[in-house]
């Protein structure tokens, strides 16, 4: 049977990445912390919380140092890696698991963004904003595929009738 290691984790990011150079490559390190809440069964809402280390490299790392931020949030599609190692102190084996970035979505938009008409202090529309974190995310160098390819069909007006 082949193997498959796919993983869409979707969260707040802990602290801001750091970066590091490995090689003729960058390395990225930040933390995501997604949040899960159910009722136990006195009906209590309690309220989980996974944390998972992210590594990107390269442009991705670029693109992580540059726009994400303490408390944003992100969706980052990847594979996992499964690190071990011997305790100095004598306790055996450790183990971690970190998620690799292979595609990376900001769901908050970039702090350094500047308005282009500074006379206008209106909200953008909410299009205006997916779209450019759309062109953002692809002059990034990221492939951007829509999930929802049904096309938007116009509501009728009652002048559009025929009788």
């Amino acid at each position: 049977m082949a193997s498959y290691n796919k993983i869409i984790f979707g969260g707040n990011v802990v602290s801001d990445p750091v970066s590091k150079p490995m090689g003729n490559s960058t390395l990225a390190t930040f933390s995501v912390a997604s949040n899960r809440k159910r009722k136990d069964a006195e009906g209590n809402v309690k309220e989980e919380v996974c944390f998972l280390e992210v590594e990107a490299w390269g442009k991705q790392a670029d693109i992580c140092v540059k726009y994400l931020h303490r408390g944003e949030p992100v969706m980052i599609e990847g594979r996992l890696k499964q690190s071990t190692w011997d305790d100095k102190n004598g306790g055996g084996k450790r183990s971690k698991h970190s998620l690799i970035c292979e595609d990376i979505i900001l769901l908050a938009p970039p702090k350094d963004a500047s308005v282009k008409d500074t006379s206008i202090k209106k909200e953008p529309k909410p299009e205006d904003r997916i779209k450019a974190k759309i062109d953002m995310i692809r002059d990034a160098g990221f492939q951007v595929t829509r999930i929802d390819s049904t096309p938007i069909k116009p509501k009728l007006e009652v002048d559009d009738l025929p009788f």
